[in-house]
């Protein structure tokens, strides 16, 4: 029995599909020239027989305009071309999209007759969540969801998203594998809302692969922010011909960070791509460059005061030989100590900056930005920072 009514849907899928492909399109609403086009090549490449062709084509007409019926034709082209699972997938979501298409009687029962020939290749998928009572749904919210967790279902082996919605708790997904033989399970853990920080991620550059921790986040650009648990967290921006970026990126529950990444094109100058960066490493060089000027004026110091000294040494032995001793002599040496103390003063203020920098940005601090600067004063200078911690 179950054979003749397959055989009798098969004659009428057959005949709805190049005529009504059309009919079943139109819905009422208007279509464009491109979509028009997609079609007709997909009910011209199903008429040949070309049925995965067909199924790829009336793909593309969906997404060109997507309209409900077109997934009853691309369920048909999978089902005639024996691609079971695919045929009851699509057939599933016909049926979700058009609950109340005269066909859906029809393409139910076929639904059944497929699913009990798939019967025992499907596998049992069991999904807990933290907490319990979260609404599961798999790779589409539109289908459905498969019920409360914790809760077992049957999936056909391959790769899925399973998604977890809670009422207060931040929505969590995570991609899965279901292996043909091995019953599965997957726990799924969702954050309250409040515990959980938004993260603009910027990256002029298209196309780098972005990994938060040991998880792959994709490429840029990033259709939606970073949602992520309060805590420091390790960035990793990769894109061929460019450095790899790493940083450390520190959030708090509820809050919202910029985050902006410069990539460095292999064998360029990192000084002209400094200041890109966010969370722990938006200073780029700048602190190290700033307590490398301040050794360097140090050294400076530690020249003049030697230089101060042998003056000293010589003027000193002048005046207990008797000899006179020039005003010009004794100018130099005050300024000699007078440079001496400048320097001492400017590059110990400068390491000492260049290190508060470094930590207020390595820190990942989220205020509002931070200036600096060296001002000399009597006997010295000054480090200057300014801005919102």
């Amino acid at each position: 029995m179950r054979s003749g009514r397959r055989f009798l849907f098969a004659a009428t899928l057959f005949l709805a599909v190049p005529t009504g492909a059309g009919a079943q399109d139109d819905a009422g609403g208007e279509t464009n020239p491109e979509y028009d086009r997609i079609r007709q090549e997909a009910v011209r490449a199903y008429q040949a027989g070309e049925y995965d062709k067909a199924a790829g084509l009336f793909e593309q007409a969906f997404n060109v305009q997507p309209l409900g019926n077109l997934l009853y034709n691309i369920a048909a082209c999978h089902d005639k071309a024996g691609h079971q699972v695919e045929a009851v997938t699509w057939y599933q979501r016909f049926m979700d999209a058009v609950p109340d298409s005269p066909k859906r009687p029809e393409v139910a029962r076929r639904v059944a007759d497929l699913q009990e020939s798939l019967k025992g290749q499907y596998e049992d998928v069991t999904v807990n969540t933290e907490p319990s009572g979260a609404l599961v749904f798999v790779d589409d919210k539109a289908r459905g969801a498969m019920g409360e967790a914790p809760l077992t279902f049957k999936l056909f082996p391959g790769s899925y998203t399973l998604i977890a919605e809670k009422e207060g708790f931040e929505p969590t997904k995570r991609k899965v594998e279901v292996i043909a033989g091995t019953p599965a399970m997957f726990d799924l853990q969702l954050l309250p809302k409040g515990a959980v920080a938004t993260v603009n991620l910027r990256v002029p550059e298209r196309d780098a692969d972005i990994m938060v921790g040991s998880r792959r986040i994709g490429k840029t650009p990033l259709e939606d922010p970073l949602r992520l648990p309060a805590g420091d967290h390790e960035v990793v921006v990769m894109k061929q011909g460019f450095a790899t970026w790493k940083g450390t990126v520190s959030v708090r529950g509820g809050e919202t960070k910029d985050v902006v990444v410069s990539l460095i094109p292999e064998g360029g100058d990192p000084d002209d791509y400094a200041g890109g960066g966010g969370g722990g490493g938006s200073a780029g060089i700048w602190p190290w460059v700033t307590m490398g000027a301040g050794v360097a004026a140090v050294g400076g110091g530690v020249f003049t005061a030697l230089s101060a000294a042998s003056l000293h040494d010589q003027l000193e032995t002048k005046r207990k030989d008797g000899e006179a001793i020039h005003p010009s002599d004794v100018d130099t040496g005050n300024s000699l100590v007078m440079t001496t103390n400048v320097l001492y003063g400017v590059g110990g203020a400068a390491i000492v900056g260049g290190l508060v920098w470094w930590l207020l940005d390595d820190s990942g601090g989220s205020g509002g930005g931070m200036t600096g600067g060296i001002a000399p004063t009597e006997g010295g200078s000054a480090v200057q920072l300014g801005g919102t911690f």
